[in-house]
């Protein structure tokens, strides 16, 4: 184990975060001067920063701070007592462990408060076990403020550290403690003891930290979903569907800076689009909209009618249908050999034609509505035509 080699970890992340930018170097600065992970706040500031950096995000501060400097210490640190510690799990007031030169034993059944007085070293002191939460006594009614005084030695002269809670000592600070959870032991037959030097912690910190990072970044790209969900409205082979269909979540900056290329005569036209849309007949086409909702109730009452037809219409009836619309046209074709020779022995020009023919269902539809069915059927009938009487057996037959 090296302390020197800390300062070479030190130097070696700057130079790496130095690449980044901001957001590296306040990531690598805050692992370094706390050797803790990040508090919730300060990863959030991290992020925004890295946001930033990739144009995100705008406006934060420019960071002005230095490399944290390690520099191992060359003086001689001895522990002397640990004493007067309250609010420290339930351990005993009044109590005072004093450090021997060579080895200090401290004994006791499990839950005797074993611990506690080696978190107090290991919140101090530099320790391999991240995992260190000094809790208060539970069993008292109120939480009591975590203090405890440490006497040591700098060089043979003595100093008294009162602690807080959360304070430090630098030169305490430069005290190894161990426990169980400190080191890893192989299983093998010669059980070798596997420590990493001094420092190696912080590329572990670093690395958690990172996957975070890398955690709130997934969490920001969810936000921005890459599916246009109009895409499908664009027409086939424009340059509009074209490029949109082009667009990926991997586009670059260029791809996606051709969007940014609106020129003055992009917004005349967009504009004269814009006047032409408003200027559509909007009630003709509500009309038009209208008129087709009665076409499709007059369909659907068509359909009912067809329905109740094919329920009711069977085989006698249909075959009378039949038999009816043969004899009409059979009365047809001989109304029409009828016309043929009342029309050639009175020499009727033009009887076969269209305009004979609607002239004759004019003359029938207007008896229909005069109510004369039987015209001509007395001596002094007139014509309905001339208004002259048709006293002529001849004219009255015609």
């Amino acid at each position: 184990m090296s302390t020197s080699s800390k300062k070479q970890i030190v130097d070696f992340l700057w130079e790496w975060c130095e690449k980044y930018g901001d957001w590296a170097k306040l990531l690598i600065y805050k692992i370094i001067t706390t050797e803790s992970e990040l508090s919730e706040e300060d990863a959030g500031q991290v992020f925004d920063y890295f946001l930033q950096s990739i144009k995100l995000k705008s406006g934060l501060d420019t960071l002005n701070f230095s490399k944290p400097k390690y520099t191992p210490t060359t003086k001689k640190i001895k522990l002397i007592s640990l004493a007067n510690v309250k609010g420290v799990n339930k351990l005993a007031d009044g109590q005072e462990i004093l450090f021997s030169k060579n080895l200090t034993v401290i004994y006791g059944a499990n839950g005797s408060g074993k611990t506690g007085y080696g978190r107090i070293l290991k919140m101090l002191g530099h320790s391999y076990d991240p995992r260190n939460i000094i809790l208060g006594n539970i069993y008292k009614a109120s939480i009591e403020q975590q203090t405890a005084t440490i006497k040591y030695s700098v060089d043979d002269d003595d100093q008294v550290f009162t602690w807080n809670g959360k304070d430090t000592n630098e030169y305490l600070h430069a005290i190894s403690v161990f426990n169980s959870n400190c080191v890893s032991f192989s299983l093998n037959e010669k059980r070798d003891l596997l420590i990493s030097p001094i420092g190696f912690e912080l590329f572990n910190l670093v690395s958690q930290e990172l996957n975070y990072l890398g955690e709130l970044l997934q969490k920001e790209i969810e936000k921005h979903p890459t599916h246009l969900s109009w895409i499908d409205t664009l027409n086939q082979g424009t340059p509009q569907q074209i490029f949109a269909s082009s667009l990926t979540g991997k586009s670059s900056i260029s791809k996606l800076e051709q969007l940014a290329d609106f020129k003055d005569e992009h917004q005349k036209l967009l504009e004269e689009k814009i006047a032409e849309l408003k200027s559509l007949d909007k009630g003709g086409l509500e009309k038009e909209i209208n008129q087709l909702r009665v076409n499709l109730n007059e369909i659907g009452s068509v359909i009912i009618d067809l329905k109740f037809a094919a329920e009711k219409i069977n085989e006698h009836v249909w075959n009378k249908l039949k038999e009816l619309t043969k004899n009409i046209k059979i009365l047809e074709s001989e109304k029409s050999i009828g016309l043929k020779e009342i029309a050639e022995s009175n020499n009727i020009e033009f009887y076969k034609s269209s305009q004979f023919y609607e002239f004759i269902q004019a003359a029938d539809e207007y008896l229909k509505l005069l109510n004369k069915p039987d015209y001509p059927n007395s001596p002094n009938e007139i014509c309905i035509y001339c208004h002259q009487k048709l006293s002529d057996s001849t004219a009255k037959e015609l």
